[in-house]
């Protein structure tokens, strides 16, 4: 470093990654809104999403554990209960500053999603 360049010398076709930091702002998690139904059926799809603010920290992955043993990643998932209860999804979201966000929210699964018979294939139908 000299005053405010800094030079780096490196073999050709090669990449190096630097990051700079400004120690004067502080670290600060990604805010984030999380989508969830309140209520859901057994074996019923649940879709899961989250946003981080595009004006906010960057976030770079998205960790969901949805209170029945099992967990998923991505920005949206989807989760299917076997069970009926009150489970708590718990998002946790990394943030680009090494400092995560979290939210919580409960689902109430109960009763059971109805799937009619299969239907059959007619021509001329859609």
């Amino acid at each position: 470093m000299s005053g405010d360049a800094v030079t780096i010398e490196q073999p050709a076709h090669s990449v190096r990654m630097l990051k700079i930091t400004d120690s004067a702002i502080p670290a600060a998690a990604p805010s984030v809104s999380m989508d969830a139904p309140e209520h859901a059926k057994v074996h019923e799809n649940v879709k899961l999403a989250a946003a981080a603010d595009p004006n906010g920290v960057p976030a770079l992955r998205y960790l969901w554990d949805f209170g029945d043993g099992t967990a998923g990643q991505g920005r949206q998932v989807v989760h299917c209960y076997t069970k009926s209860g009150t489970y708590y999804v718990h998002l946790t979201v990394d943030g680009v500053d090494g400092v995560a966000a979290e939210k919580r929210t409960p689902i109430s699964v109960n009763g059971v999603e109805q799937i009619g018979p299969p239907t059959r294939y007619e021509e001329g139908t859609n």
